[in-house]
């Protein structure tokens, strides 16, 4: 690595450098092999997490249907955290996460698992840290992935939306919606504590201290969580 600067007359003429070269070999090097071992935690942690969710998958096929149907929930969730963990680590820059790029890689890896439906990503660049981008990154995945499972008639396809505004340079606006059947009637979001999945999406936009909201479109259902872009995180369960 080479810093020069200028030595100069009365004039303004350059008379001659002043350099000095450093020897950054060594340093580049602890970079690289960092990058490698990073790149290697990540990837058995990905495998075990994986292996997680096949193993509950695998106790589902035995299990009665309301056994089945939680197992099958829990290894999704599993699975879900993995692509967040996976998308995260591929970040340019692990302390500051930017959601234009990680939103889209993520629910394009979600996306794969429901090929039949066609997903629309549009997500304003906003900086966020890793800590926020964990939570965020699981609530869009929640309600994407319920969106797939519950929004269509089964075997029917159908359009999924997740759209990321800012708004000013303090606040952003997410929004996960469809054009399925919409949500039960007297849907109540401060209610819905008999459902695992809103009580999950509730938790996650409490952690971020957001304002979620839930209504019915016209067709279809739409969530929106407006959060802060640097807030004071609050507690995670547990």
């Amino acid at each position: 690595m080479a810093r020069g600067n200028p030595l100069r007359d009365q004039a303004g003429a350059v008379e001659k450098w002043i350099g000095i070269c450093n020897d950054i070999d060594g340093a580049k090097k602890l970079e690289e092999l960092q990058q490698l071992m990073m790149g290697e935690i990540s990837h058995r942690v990905k495998n075990s997490l994986a292996l997680v969710a096949s193993l509950l998958s695998l106790q589902a096929r035995t299990a009665g249907d309301d056994l089945r149907a939680a197992l099958q929930d829990a290894a999704a969730r599993v699975q879900a955290v993995a692509i967040v963990h996976d998308q995260l680590w591929r970040q340019a820059d692990a302390k500051a996460v930017d959601l234009a790029v990680f939103l889209p890689s993520l629910v394009l890896a979600v996306a794969r698992t429901a090929p039949r439906h066609d997903t629309v990503v549009r997500i304003d660049p906003a900086l966020v840290s890793a800590k926020m981008a964990v939570p965020i990154g699981l609530f869009v995945n929640e309600l994407v992935t319920n969106a797939y499972k519950y929004a269509y008639a089964e075997g029917s396809e159908g359009e999924v939306r997740v759209i990321g505004t800012t708004i000013g340079e303090e606040r952003y606006r997410l929004e996960v919606a469809d054009q399925g059947r919409g949500l039960p009637e007297a849907f109540d979001l401060t209610r819905a504590t008999t459902s695992l999945g809103m009580r999950v999406i509730t938790s996650l936009a409490a952690q971020l201290n957001g304002e979620l909201a839930a209504a019915s479109a016209d067709p279809g259902a739409q969530f929106v969580l407006e959060f802060p872009l640097t807030p004071r995180m609050a507690a995670g369960p547990g």
